[in-house]
């Protein structure tokens, strides 16, 4: 077991449209909101972002991949993104292919551990609003006596 706390990023919900306009959220069905383009845009000034399309197919062509990155560099809010943006979160029962490793209708999920409990709190409500979900929803966390998740963490 770990001795961290954590959070997971999946994926999955019905079509539905929060303000009416814009492109769909793939997570939710819902359109994302003026706020996601807003953190996203700040996203986007990360170092890490620069590296997403190296990082990505370095994880496409090798088993394990450690990434190295300066305080603040957004190694922990924004490579779990990335790594769901990529097709890697994938919910059960989602018509895809399960990778030989995972059984057949497995889940596939990002999780991410923290330290601290309010470390783990923290950057799942970040990741969630910069994801433009419900936190709880499609990214959530566990710590010791808490559980905000659900089926679609």
């Amino acid at each position: 077991g770990s001795n961290g706390e954590g959070f997971n990023a999946g994926g999955g919900g019905a079509m539905a449209s929060r303000d009416g306009q814009g492109e769909a959220n793939p997570l939710t069905g819902l359109h994302y909101t003026g706020r996601y383009y807003q953190i996203l845009e700040k996203r986007q000034t990360l170092p890490i972002w620069q590296a997403r399309d190296d990082l990505i197919k370095m994880m496409s062509q090798h088993q394990t991949t450690v990434l190295v990155g300066e305080t603040g560099s957004g190694k922990t809010t924004q490579v779990a993104q990335f790594i769901c943006d990529a097709g890697y979160c994938v919910p059960s029962g989602a018509g895809h292919q399960p990778s030989s490793y995972m059984g057949r209708g497995s889940t596939k999920m990002v999780a991410c551990t923290q330290p601290r409990r309010v470390a783990a709190m923290s950057v799942a409500k970040r990741v969630s609003e910069e994801m433009d979900v419900d936190l709880g929803d499609e990214v959530g966390y566990t710590i010791r006596f808490e559980d905000k998740s659900s089926d679609k963490t």
